[in-house]
């Protein structure tokens, strides 16, 4: 008899949901924008970070030029470290450096890239001609050759056969240099660029202790060797500076980035579902403020809370179904939408399919949101007396919101921001972001009831139409709290948006130009500093001038303790590893 009875209850409840459902989308087509919306800008971020990731891991081992990388700083791996390396896999070494270029009535800083004989031992090199690397760089009499990046011999105002010098080195340009094999995007794309022989910069001592540059060791590692190799490194050589990079960190610091943009992208999503979700609300309420009749009609005929409030939750979660639908489809084509309009003005490599999870968790933050937002109004129309349906009592025909439906809307609430949260790279930064929008909206909405109160009071006292529009923004069935979460919320992101723009490029526009220097020199031999001194005088610089310049002793160095114990790499922070690794970061001082 009870399973007849649910039975029946089920079958009524459906009939009555296809039937309105039957009825059209009037009203409708503002609930599903704001979902759709939202919708699509978390399947977007998460489609296309998506694509990239996927394109780094199939690429991974090209773009690190082997198995495994190991990068030195300041030095070159001293005999037993290399004798080492060379026992687990075939290694190639390649040197980073910054030399001037000079062409006549032309001198330019140039991103200098040594190699040996064997690299690389993963890709290939493309130039603009039919020459092998060898050929562009081996010695021919007292001139090295390079292969030059398009930027270089634009800016020196130089081709290919020309004769340049970089620092101390003679070199002629044999090649453009137009794609290296383990590096994304255009050669000197940031700043000019160029190939030469390891031995030419050993030639001329620009790989001596004390001088700025980076090595790099990349190896194709021997299988018995593969395994352990990172764990033996670490064991072998953990005080010795060497640092080890795999696959899975192929371009330093490029997922991190990826990871940061699609927690921003995400976060953004949601507070447009937030911002939308008043206008789910408002569209709800107004949805069945037009079936009130409707329901009292049931409820008068004996259908119960549960009856109506499953039939009119069937028909508002088909809806928010279908909004989410519409937004996780336009945000698994967003990859092919952006190779299309950026083409190759994005570098990465990527590979474009239909990725699941991320539309997943677009389509479940969506649902969530149009709970949180929607469940409230259901809960007033299903529990309001049927007399005062028909009589619209104290100008509205609905209720306050049962105790039911408010906690429902808490659970959805919470469960968007544990779920946005866990499917986070960077949980922490999108619980911040998360608490700081529901903040900003407790505020706009508290601020809204405080108005509408004003104007309430001072409707009392006002005349004409200033007591028309205070009484209309006071009284029942005022927008206010409904208009100002909304565009508060959407003018604080357009206003974030055009203040991190603003002040970046006031950064890079103005900030940066007053206060940098016009040229910096630097590696200035101690012996040569008075000499060096006397050069710039005689140029007009103003040398006791410190507004005009200064000079400082450079100190270069790893910390490799902290407060008397051992510094665990592994445990610094990302931002501040280049003082524990010995890279370029060095301190300047002046004498006391």
């Amino acid at each position: 008899m009870a399973s007849d009875l649910q039975t029946t209850h089920t079958r009524a409840w459906l009939r009555i949901a296809r039937r309105e459902l039957a009825g059209g989308l009037g009203g409708f087509w503002i609930f599903l924008a704001c979902l759709a919306l939202g919708a699509w800008a978390i399947a977007a971020a998460g489609s296309i970070t998506a694509s990239y990731n996927r394109g780094l891991d199939q690429q991974a081992h090209e773009l690190l030029g082997g198995d495994a990388a190991v990068t030195l700083s300041q030095r070159e791996a001293t005999p037993e470290e290399r004798a080492w390396l060379d026992e687990r896999g075939t290694v190639t070494e390649a040197a980073q450096v910054d030399l001037m270029g000079r062409a006549p009535g032309k001198t330019i800083q140039i991103d200098v890239r040594g190699i040996d004989d064997k690299f690389p031992l993963v890709g290939k090199f493309v130039f603009d001609s039919e020459i092998s690397i060898r050929q562009a760089l081996e010695k021919r009499g007292e001139r090295w050759g390079i292969a030059a990046s398009s930027s270089l011999l634009k800016e020196l105002n130089v081709k290919v056969g020309d004769q340049i010098s970089l620092g101390d080195i003679p070199v002629e340009v044999r090649a453009l240099l137009m794609r290296e094999p383990d590096r994304i995007g255009e050669p000197g794309m940031f700043e000019p660029r160029a190939i030469l022989s390891v031995d030419a910069l050993r030639e001329v001592g620009a790989m001596q202790p004390g001088q700025l540059f980076r090595t790099a060791y990349r190896i194709v590692l021997n299988p018995e060797t593969a395994a352990t190799f990172e764990q033996d490194l670490n064991a072998t050589w953990e005080s010795a500076g060497l640092r080890y990079r795999g696959p899975d960190d192929a371009v330093d610091g490029l997922r991190g980035l990826l990871d940061m943009l699609n927690t921003f992208m995400t976060v953004i999503g949601i507070s447009a579902l937030v911002a939308g979700g008043v206008g789910v609300a408002q569209a709800t309420s107004s949805f069945l403020e037009t079936r009130v009749d409707s329901i009292a009609a049931l409820k008068a005929l004996g259908a119960d809370a549960g009856t109506i409030r499953a039939a009119y939750g069937l028909q508002l979660g088909v809806l928010a179904g279908v909004g989410a639908l519409a937004g996780v489809a336009l945000g698994a084509a967003s990859p092919w939408l952006l190779q299309v309009i950026a083409g190759s003005a994005i570098p990465l490599p990527s590979d474009i399919s239909i990725f699941p999870l991320p539309l997943l968790k677009a389509f479940v933050l969506t649902m969530l949101a149009a709970a949180v937002f929607a469940v409230p109004p259901l809960g007033r129309a299903r529990a309001t007396r049927p007399a005062a349906l028909f009589r619209r009592e104290g100008g509205e025909a609905m209720g306050p919101v049962p105790t039911f439906e408010r906690v429902l809307a808490i659970i959805a609430a919470a469960l968007l921001v544990i779920v946005a949260t866990l499917g986070s790279a960077r949980p922490l930064v999108t619980l911040g972001l998360l608490f700081g929008a529901a903040i900003a909206y407790l505020i706009l909405v508290g601020a809204a009831v405080l108005v509408k109160r004003l104007a309430r009071q001072s409707a009392k006292g006002a005349r004409g139409y200033l007591r028309l529009v205070l009484a209309n923004l006071g009284g029942p069935g005022s927008l206010a709290p409904v208009v100002a979460p909304a565009l508060g919320l959407g003018l604080s992101l357009m206003t974030l948006v055009a203040v991190v723009q603003t002040n970046l490029l006031g950064q890079l526009k103005d900030t940066a130009p007053a206060n940098a220097p016009s040229v910096i020199f630097r590696a200035i031999p101690h012996a040569e500093i008075d000499a060096f001194d006397a050069l710039m005088k005689e140029q007009g610089v103003a040398i006791d001038d410190p507004k005009s310049y200064r000079r400082a002793p450079v100190l270069l160095g790893r910390v490799i303790t902290l407060k008397g114990e051992k510094l665990d790499e592994a445990s610094v922070p990302r931002v501040t590893q280049r003082s524990s690794r010995g890279t370029e970061a060095s301190s300047s001082f002046s004498p006391l």
